[in-house]
């Protein structure tokens, strides 16, 4: 059964690890429908006792996002072997909120379904403070790359300090 896009309640049923296709770690969450919420917060029963999978693929760039996950999820180890299937199972059993939503692949619509844990919310790793340093003497004000016209632009109306005028011309950054 095809599910409509929108927030779902579901409840973890089993993790497992795999591979992708790229040869990295994949995890693999299955979880049981319980409702569809409502736009007042209500969960209806659409959906209720269908399974549907989320997986994340741990990569040097998904790893922190995957970590929060986890961790919003009760998960306590430091790796991922209690993960794979004939481990202890420890998520099954915890409620989380998943959004469904639809996308063409290869030709036809399918089911994307993700946890809305950090819904509402853009994940950002804490930045090094050496990077941050870094990225304010290459880019801070004053320096070159900010004063410094993008290609294209003409003068550089934002280094000229050129304010949008009450007409409502646009001015391009």
């Amino acid at each position: 059964m095809a599910m409509s896009p929108g927030r779902y309640l579901a409840k973890i049923k089993a993790t497992r690890l795999g591979s992708s296709s790229n040869h990295n770690l994949m995890i693999v969450f299955t979880a049981t429908i319980a409702g569809k919420y409502t736009p007042g917060g209500e969960v209806s029963p659409e959906g209720a006792g269908t399974e549907r999978t989320v997986m994340r693929t741990v990569t040097e760039n998904t790893a922190n996002r995957i970590w929060a996950e986890l961790d919003l999820l009760g998960y306590t180890h430091d790796g991922f072997e209690p993960l794979a299937a004939d481990g202890p199972q420890e998520l099954a059993g915890v409620e989380v909120p998943l959004t469904c939503t639809h996308e063409t692949y290869q030709g036809r619509v399918v089911e994307r379904w993700e946890f809305a844990l950090l819904a509402g919310q853009v994940f950002v790793p804490q930045a090094d403070t050496s990077a941050v340093a870094a990225a304010s003497r290459q880019f801070g004000r004053g320096s070159k790359a900010a004063t410094t016209p993008p290609a294209g632009t003409g003068t550089g109306t934002r280094a000229a300090g050129r304010q949008p005028q009450a007409s409502g011309e646009q001015i391009a950054f």
